[in-house]
Order: C-alpha cells, then sequence, then structure tokens
C-alpha cells in the first residue's frame, strides 16, 4: 500500500433551458468535457452547488480512462474542474462514490489501473490525501464507500484475478476495507472467494455492524442473483441474503432505512424462456425490507416486466422517502429497429408504498439508443439532481455524453410533466401538444392534432392515461372518427389526469384531462 498527496475541450448541448441568472428549477444538460465515451457517476447539492464526478476516454478511449471531478454552473458550464489522467492508466470512480464531508472537503472512492483508490480533496479539489492499495497483490475494484462517525471510512468492492475493465472483469470474491481518518488501513476482509460474486454498496448498519449489497454468480447453472453480506462491527460476517428468483437476476443496492432496518433493491426475474439462462430474463423491480438479523419485513415489486430493471442507487430524501433509480432496457424494435435503454427514478415512503415512478429518456433525430442512469440525489429547493448518460451510435455527430438533469420534487423536467420525462418529439409530431375535447369530460373524449404540427402518418395508434402520481390507469387503441381519435373514459374516477397519444413508441402529444362525475 502506498500513500501520496497529488482546460479540458467542453462541449455541451442545452436542450430547451430557460435562462435565468438565479438558478433554475428544471435544467436538462449534455456534456461532453473527457474527450469520448464520457459518463457521470455521482452528483450531489452542497449550499445550492452542484457538484459531480465523471469517467471519460481520455488521451486515448482504449488505453486510458480519466477521471473528472467539477461543479455545475446554473447554465450548464463546467465553472471549475480537476481532472486526472496518466497514459496507459484507467481511472474509474464509484458509481455513486463522491461524498461531501462537513462544508470544505469531500471524498471520492474509485479505482486507478489494478488498485483501489480513496480520495480526500479540500473546497478547491486539490487532494488532501490519497490512498491506492490492492487485497492479497489482486486486481482491486473499489466501488462504494461510507463515511463512519468517527472520521474513518469503510469501502467495499470485488476483487480478480485479470481484467481488462473493471466492469468486465472476473470477480474473485467481494472485500471490506477498514481505515481511520487518515486513511491507516486498520482491517479488511474477503467474503466468498470461491465464486464470482461483486460488491456495489457499503452502509454501517444500527448495530455498528456492515451490509454489503452486491451480485453473485453462485447459482449451479451460472446465473446470478442479489448478495447481501452483513457483518459485525469488525467485519466477521454473521449472515448471508441470498433470495433472488429461480432466474437469473440482477445486483442488489442496500441502504439503511429510517428505521434503522435494512433496505434491499434489486432487479428480480419474473421469467426467463429457454434454452435456459439464455437470452436474458425478465425483470421487475422489487424492494425489500430486512432487520439486522436477516429476517423479512415486507416486500414490494414495482414497473413492468421487462427484459432488465438495473438498481443502481437507493438515496434518502429530506422527506424521509426514498428515492431509487437505474436504468432498463427495452426490447421493442417497432420503431427504430433495435432495443433501446431509458432511466428510471422510484420514489416510496417507509411501507415501501410508490409515490411516483418516471422514466427518463433523450431522443434526437435518429432515435433513442442508450439512456443510463448512475446516480440520484437531492438538490436545492426540493429538487432532485439526475446523473448519467446518453449515447445514440445511430447519429453520426455525437458520441456518449453526460445526461444531468435537476428536477422538481415529483420528478419532473417541466411543470406537471408526463411519466415520460426529458423526451424530444421526433418524426411524426413536431412541436406543440394534442387537443382534447370535452374537457373537462365524463364517458369520452375526442383527441385531435393540429394540422400544423404533423408530419407523416399515423398506423398504431395507442392512448395511455396516467393519474397524478405517474401510474398508469387506461391503456387503449382508440377509435378514429374523421380527423380525432375517440377514447372511452368510464372507467376513470373523477380527478385530474394526463394524457399521452403513442404512434410505434412516438409520444405524439400530450395533454391534461379532467374527469366530472
Amino acid at each position: 500500500m502506498k500513500n501520496k498527496c497529488f482546460s479540458v475541450f467542453l462541449f455541451l448541448l442545452i436542450l430547451g433551458i430557460p435562462f435565468t441568472k438565479a438558478q433554475p428549477l428544471y435544467s436538462n444538460y449534455l456534456l461532453n468535457p473527457l474527450n469520448n465515451w464520457t459518463y457521470g457517476t455521482a452528483i450531489f447539492s452542497q449550499n445550492g452547488t452542484t457538484y459531480f464526478t465523471a469517467l471519460g476516454g481520455g488521451k486515448n478511449s482504449f488505453t486510458d480512462k480519466a477521471m473528472l471531478v467539477g461543479i455545475l454552473g446554473n447554465d450548464g458550464e463546467i465553472t471549475y474542474q480537476k481532472s486526472y489522467q496518466e497514459s496507459y492508466t484507467q481511472y474509474y470512480p464509484g458509481i455513486g462514490g463522491f461524498y461531501p464531508i462537513g462544508d470544505s472537503s469531500f471524498i471520492v472512492v474509485g479505482s486507478k489501473g489494478y488498485e483501489g483508490m480513496l480520495f480526500k480533496l479540500d473546497k478547491y479539489l486539490d487532494t488532501i490525501c490519497t490512498i491506492f492499495f490492492k487485497i492479497d497483490t489482486f486486481l482491486t475494484i473499489a466501488r462504494s464507500v461510507d463515511i463512519l462517525p468517527n472520521d474513518g471510512y469503510i469501502i467495499c468492492g470485488d476483487i480478480a484475478h485479470y481484467t481488462f475493465e473493471p466492469h468486465l472483469s472476473k470477480s474473485d470474491g467481494v472485500f471490506l476495507y477498514k481505515t481511520d481518518s487518515l486513511f491507516n488501513l486498520q482491517w479488511y476482509r474477503i467474503f466468498k472467494p470461491d465464486e464470482i460474486n461483486y460488491g456495489y454498496s457499503i452502509s454501517k448498519t444500527t448495530d455498528n455492524g456492515y451490509v454489503i449489497g452486491g451480485y453473485t454468480n453462485a447459482k449451479t447453472d451460472y446465473s446470478g442473483e442479489p448478495l447481501v453480506n452483513k457483518t459485525d462491527s469488525l467485519g466477521n460476517q454473521e449472515w448471508i441474503w441470498q433470495n433472488g428468483s429461480v432466474y437469473d437476476d440482477w445486483q442488489a443496492i442496500t441502504s439503511i432505512s429510517n428505521d434503522g432496518n435494512i433496505l434491499i433493491a434489486y432487479g428480480h426475474a419474473t421469467y426467463q424462456a429457454p434454452p435456459y439462462p439464455v437470452p436474458s430474463s425478465l425483470t421487475q423491480i422489487r424492494v425489500v425490507k430486512i432487520d439486522n438479523n436477516g429476517n423479512e419485513l415486507w416486500s414490494r415489486d414495482y414497473g413492468e416486466s421487462i427484459m432488465w430493471n438495473q438498481v443502481l442507487t437507493i438515496t434518502h430524501l429530506p422527506d424521509s422517502t426514498y428515492l431509487i433509480g437505474g436504468d432498463v432496457y427495452i426490447n421493442d424494435t417497432s420503431t427504430y429497429g433495435w432495443g433501446y435503454s431509458r432511466a428510471f427514478l422510484l420514489k416510496i415512503n417507509e411501507n415501501g408504498d410508490s409515490l411516483w415512478m418516471r422514466h427518463y429518456i433523450h431522443e434526437d433525430e435518429y432515435g433513442t439508443q442508450s439512456n443510463y442512469f448512475s446516480q440520484a440525489n437531492s438538490g436545492a429547493d426540493k429538487s432532485l439532481l439526475m446523473i448519467g448518460s446518453s449515447y445514440n451510435f445511430f447519429n453520426p455527430l455525437t458520441e456518449q455524453s453526460i445526461w444531468i438533469m435537476r428536477l422538481d420534487s415529483l420528478g419532473c423536467d417541466t411543470p406537471e410533466c408526463n411519466p415520460f420525462v426529458g423526451v424530444k418529439k421526433p418524426g411524426i409530431m413536431k412541436e406543440g401538444n394534442i387537443r382534447l375535447f370535452p374537457n373537462p369530460a365524463n364517458q369520452y373524449i375526442e383527441i385531435t392534432i393540429p394540422e400544423e404540427y404533423t408530419s407523416g402518418n399515423i398506423s398504431n395508434p395507442i392512448v395511455k392515461i396516467y393519474d397524478m402520481n405517474g401510474k398508469l390507469v387506461q391503456e387503449s387503441i382508440p377509435d378514429y372518427q374523421g380527423f380525432s381519435y375517440i377514447c372511452n373514459t368510464q372507467a376513470l374516477k373523477p380527478g385530474i389526469y394526463f394524457v399521452q397519444l403513442i404512434d410505434r413508441n412516438c409520444i405524439l402529444g400530450s395533454g391534461k384531462l379532467l374527469i366530472i362525475r
């Protein structure tokens, strides 16, 4: 183990942001500050200032990976930054692994080359001290850190014999690495070294132990399931939770709930077509609450069962609720000829009740390809911050870029948004909204698109109606009469709804509807 203490061209595309000198309530930015193949890994707000970390191509996107720590201005410009890069060296900041310590310093966890790393930065983002470490001479991939009450640090991740890039490595076990406030090693532990395992999240539990959320490939058919390791205060294993499905599940992300128990969120497989275990299973988002002894208190499922639902973060919000986020893959080729991914946020309360859920997509004239989500966090004025990346390899003019959004407390990027957020409407519809008549409505509505807003033929329209929390309450194929689409609304309860007219996965338009009886 060794210790040491240590402008990039910016391409910016702003997506419909109103100009203001004050911090805007809504914002939506694509940035590419690290050569090509850039994506954001962590974001948070402190005293109204937005900080973030990013991973990018460095000088050479094949042999180098660079890390950037930066501050985002209210206009989407990076106002201050520090980048870490060396030739033939790969810097990998952990997803979500960037935290404030008080008002004057920050902590960043990740990996450099074959070593785990932990940075402590001052308010100017200069390093106060840095640690690089290996576990038993293995490749060490540090993914998450928890800042302990006694000013120490607990790091988790996984170790491997070989790799080309950390996310492609064959893991040989999960590790815990405990340091004091000066980064001096106090102890480390290795778990399940005889199987393929990954450690993604770490938290100190209320009984002074630790809980690791991760993934194990331990099934006899080599498919995976969520992995939760619980240890005592010295890192000695107390129990393991691996209650996935019989199919191929995704990794678990863990956090400590407000009542002192443990939350587990992961992609739970519901079905897998033969030949098993290929192709990929269909999954739903599952959240489980267990106590410190490993006893299950409740379990909830959310969203549709689709090819993948991957959870990457759990964030505690100031209103004592939880924000769960990740990305999903949609295996629907009817619109563009290929599947695509989109980001999601799910807000739940202490009992696991869904408060709202939204999906996030960035589309250009070439459609949509990859909308990757890495972390969400609370921002100023009850806002939410989201960071990840967006990329469409069918667009010859763009590369993978950081995607940063500032949303309101309902997860919207515009007032009273629809459940699908950040969507630019391509092709069939130009800018404009559908018209709903009558409104207020009772038995039916007529949906029309102003002629000046249409371009192209509408072949397979679908009407989706959502309640104020973003829950889909009705989906139907409308009747076509003249220039209007007729939709029955008799089953809707009195209240306010959002209506979408969709054709071939393209949102043609949306409108707000009031139902009265």
